[in-house]
């Protein structure tokens, strides 16, 4: 059983042609910057994530909860490894990562990448390497960001259809926040119903000093759920008690499942 702390890795596909893998991709910690083949210092347990290689969800991110085997103090990089025995086009074109130490609620977040920089290599051959597996490593360097802790509330209108099934995701935009993480809401089955007043979270978040807009988008929509009625949203800063408030009242269906309200502060 690991001992050490838990953290939740966001890892974000980059927009690179071709920019999946059939590989398993294998992650871990370490508290220096690691250089070639350098691995001094102290670095977590290997764990894996499971990075479907689907060119229709280029940019999309990918969140799991892991748990490392060596407790770190100071997160400094992410060293990210694709093995692969079969693949012959470009392997986890990888462009951003976000580490969240869910015990303390600290971030840790890397450098968006250029497109041209994404890529690991381009597919090899194992007849080329001699072995079955091939290999690929790259380091991300972390760095580590003020966060808090945030609860969402939303509230969905009372007219008939105004309920959904979809996923519900949010994602708070301010003018010094470039590195967005999704916030999913409900559960894969839990439905939000007309009438609904929801709180969730908390929610660990860059610390936006003040969140300017909030961003909604549905997902996964099915027959049942092609309208939702959203009236408002709630964002609070469980840290420091200041909240801010969207007065929404739009409709979500299949043509705007995305769409950025802004945000004022409650007096």
């Amino acid at each position: 059983m690991p001992y050490g702390p838990q953290f939740v890795v966001t890892v974000r596909y980059g927009g690179a042609e071709r920019s999946g893998t059939n590989g398993a991709v294998h992650l871990r910690l370490g508290d220096t910057i690691a250089n070639g083949d350098g691995r001094e210092g102290s670095w977590t347990g290997e764990i894996e994530v499971h990075l479907p290689g689907d060119p229709a969800e280029l940019g999309r991110e990918e969140c799991g909860v892991l748990a490392f085997d060596t407790p770190l103090e100071d997160v400094k990089s992410l060293e990210a490894r694709v093995d692969s025995p079969t693949s012959t086009w470009t392997l986890a074109a990888l462009d951003w990562f976000q580490i969240e130490d869910v015990e303390r609620h600290t971030l840790w977040q890397s450098s968006p990448m250029p497109e041209t920089e994404q890529r690991f290599a381009a597919g090899v051959q194992p007849a080329e390497t001699g072995s079955r597996e091939i290999v690929l490593t790259r380091d991300f360097a972390l760095d580590r960001l003020p966060s808090a802790r945030y609860a969402v509330t939303i509230e969905t209108g009372t007219e008939p259809g105004a309920g959904t099934s979809a996923n519900v995701l949010v994602r708070l935009l301010g003018a010094t926040d470039c590195h967005l993480t999704w916030l999913a809401l409900n559960d894969p089955d839990e439905s939000v119903r007309s009438g609904a007043h929801r709180r969730y979270g908390p929610f660990t978040y860059v610390d936006h000093d003040p969140p300017t807009e909030v961003e909604v988008r549905l997902e996964d929509m099915t027959a049942d759920s092609d309208r939702w009625q959203l009236l408002r949203v709630v964002i609070e800063n469980l840290d420091t008690g200041r909240t801010w408030i969207a007065d929404c009242d739009s409709w979500f269906d299949w043509t705007s499942v995305q769409q950025t309200f802004p945000l004022a502060e409650k007096e």
